[in-house]
């Protein structure tokens, strides 16, 4: 193999295509730049245990951007665990009717549903969802979210920065919600659903 080969001298050519070479999971490294276009956004992680890092040595999360360029929502995780790390995800948009494989349009960057997930020194940012969770959605799973920053994000629903339901999830480090907006409810972060059954908790460590 010599041209998207997935190793550091030949990289897969996008997102997409590292999936698509790895259905069941696998850890892949982000190299410095911008990520854009539908092979890189509107994707769906399951059947398996991901990561997707930025790549080693490189620590300003800043230097991998994911970007949905507000015309595509980001990711849906399910059956992981998953784990996101030291990547930055920005104008992912999700809407009605969702587009991609989701339950919904909800989760304009991140809908999570029955994966164990981590996100550590992620950036989501400009971040929409016409449902819950303009920049996260989780259901029936539990999550750790460390040292990630989630900014100026809107819901069309519930959760500017984080709807969680059915769920537990600890936000640790230094971790911000800030600036985000819910038309009905819950700015920066909303637990919980009409269901008593669905409480969720999150717990600031």
């Amino acid at each position: 193999c010599s041209v998207g080969c997935g190793s550091l001298v030949s990289p897969y050519g996008s997102i997409a295509s590292a999936l698509d070479a790895n259905p069941n999971g696998q850890t892949f490294f982000l190299l410095p730049g911008r990520y854009t276009g539908p092979q890189n956004s509107n994707l769906t992680l399951q059947n398996g245990g991901y990561t997707l890092s930025l790549a080693p040595g490189v620590t300003d999360s800043s230097r991998a951007i994911i970007d949905c360029e507000l015309q595509r929502p980001g990711f849906v995780l399910r059956t992981g665990p998953h784990t996101i790390r030291n990547v930055t995800m920005e104008r992912c948009r999700r809407i009605s009717p969702d587009n991609g494989a989701a339950t919904g349009p909800h989760g304009g960057c991140l809908q999570i549903s029955n994966a164990f997930t981590v996100l550590e020194g992620v950036n989501l940012t400009n971040c929409e969802a016409d449902g819950d969770g303009g920049a996260i959605w989780m259901r029936s799973n539990s999550a750790e979210i460390r040292d990630t920053v989630v900014v100026s994000s809107s819901a069309g629903q519930r959760g500017g920065g984080l709807f969680i339901a059915a769920a537990y999830s600890s936000v640790e480090g230094s971790s911000e919600f800030r600036d985000n907006s819910a038309a009905d409810g819950g700015s920066s972060i909303y637990a919980g659903d009409r269901n008593p059954a669905d409480g969720a908790t999150v717990e600031v460590i």
